[in-house]
């Protein structure tokens, strides 16, 4: 494996594993926070699913962050 394919591999990565983090951040956290800390109208329950669809977001960034090791887990094999 030449120099610029492992760059691009880590640059990958770490692309990756930003587009996780801001993910999870923006649509996981601040709608969950949003709910607890301001109280929007109807109570909890009418709140679940956004609730909902932050847990599927954080999966998602999870699922990226991983598939982002991944990437440079190929690093080693070389």
């Amino acid at each position: 494996m030449t120099e610029a394919q492992k760059e691009k591999i880590k640059l990958t990565s770490g692309y990756l594993n930003i587009c996780a983090a801001g993910l999870t951040v923006t649509g996981g956290f601040v709608p969950i926070l949003n709910i607890v800390y301001l109280g929007q109208n109807g109570g909890i329950e009418a709140n679940w699913p956004t609730i909902y669809l932050s847990m599927w977001v954080m999966v998602l960034g999870f699922s990226l962050h991983v598939i982002g090791r991944n990437a440079l887990g190929r690093l080693d094999d070389e």
